[in-house]
Parts: C-alpha cells; sequence; structure tokens
C-alpha cells in the first residue's frame, strides 16, 4: 500500500505545533505528504467540488454514515466477547464471569461506543 498524501481539515492547534516540532527530524519526502487544510475553500480547491461531500463543501451529496453504524452494531456480540474474553485471560472478571465488577476490569480491554457518529 502506498499513501500519496495525507489531508487534515481543521487539525488542532496542538497537533499543528507538534508537526511543526517533527518537521526537522521526519523526511523532507514524507512532510510532503502532510497537508493541513484551514477552510473549507483550500479543500475544495485540492480535490474539486464534484469530488467531495457537501459537509465540506462539494456538491457529492451528504455524507450518510448509517452503514457503518449499523455494521458496527450488528457486531457488537463480538466485541462484547472479545472484551469477556480478555478479562477472563487476565483473571479480573468476578465468580460469575462478569467483568463489569471486576477491580481493574475498566483500565484493560476494549472500548466500544454506541455514539459513534461526530461531525467536523
Amino acid at each position: 500500500m502506498t499513501i500519496h498524501d495525507t489531508h487534515y481539515i481543521n487539525a488542532p492547534s496542538l497537533f499543528k505545533y507538534l508537526l511543526k516540532c517533527a518537521t526537522p527530524l521526519v523526511p523532507e519526502r514524507i512532510m510532503a505528504l502532510v497537508k493541513l487544510h484551514d477552510d473549507k475553500d483550500s479543500v475544495v480547491a485540492e480535490f474539486g467540488a464534484e469530488n467531495l461531500p457537501a459537509e465540506f463543501g462539494g456538491s457529492a451529496g451528504g455524507v450518510d454514515g448509517s452503514g457503518i453504524m449499523k455494521q458496527l452494531l450488528t457486531t457488537e456480540d463480538y466485541f462484547v466477547e472479545v472484551r469477556k474474553s480478555s478479562a477472563d485471560a487476565q483473571g479480573t472478571s468476578d465468580a460469575n464471569g462478569n467483568e463489569e465488577t471486576a477491580k481493574t476490569s475498566k483500565s484493560r480491554g476494549f472500548f466500544f461506543s454506541r455514539a459513534a457518529t461526530t461531525k467536523c
């Protein structure tokens, strides 16, 4: 897999600062792959309005995250099982196999959130 470039839209100022600090340490050809966009106009200029969703100033329709959300919710049982088996392997579950009441289970394992939709 080859990465052609990476684009960050409205990146936090801390990220910009860390990127600037890393610039002398990272090869120039790698830094050339990182693009920062502060507004929608620069994103549209880079990709063209016909290739961007309306949320990013384009005309290619909207972003609908319902498909990925549906897929994540159908695999929820898998993540619950992985977390349970992880807690059992670490010996952090209680006598009933419930990792939620164990002392250290909240600091280890997987985290799954149903509130996974965010807007940029």
